[in-house]
């Protein structure tokens, strides 16, 4: 009977402390604008959640919406511009996000 109680309280013990992590780890559902230096929408720029290897491409309008979570790192990109890292408190809804050229590939 105590190994069961005990059982049963180790249990109960990593169940909560489980809970945390799990909220933490909820998903949510972001979306933003991608545009370049002059605030043309760039159509097919890339938006992957290097965390889970998920991720998008823009449309025609440069929209784009991604599921992240809290612990999510997007990186944002199109050729011959600069790659852009946003993660954190900086994922929210409706960002514009604005890669600026990169002169090294010029």
């Amino acid at each position: 009977m105590k190994h069961v109680i005990m059982c049963f309280v180790a249990s109960l013990l990593l169940s909560l402390v489980s809970i945390p992590m799990l909220a933490q780890q909820q998903s949510r559902l972001i979306s933003g604008i991608v545009k370049d230096e002059s605030g043309e929408p760039m159509i097919g720029a890339s938006v992957l959640d290097v965390s889970t290897k998920q991720g998008t491409i823009a449309d025609i309008d440069g929209k784009f919406t991604l599921e992240v979570t809290s612990s999510s790192k997007l990186q944002i990109s199109f050729v011959g511009y600069k790659d852009q890292i946003i993660s954190g408190k900086d994922l929210k809804k409706d960002m514009i996000i604005v890669l600026n050229l990169n002169s090294a590939t010029l």
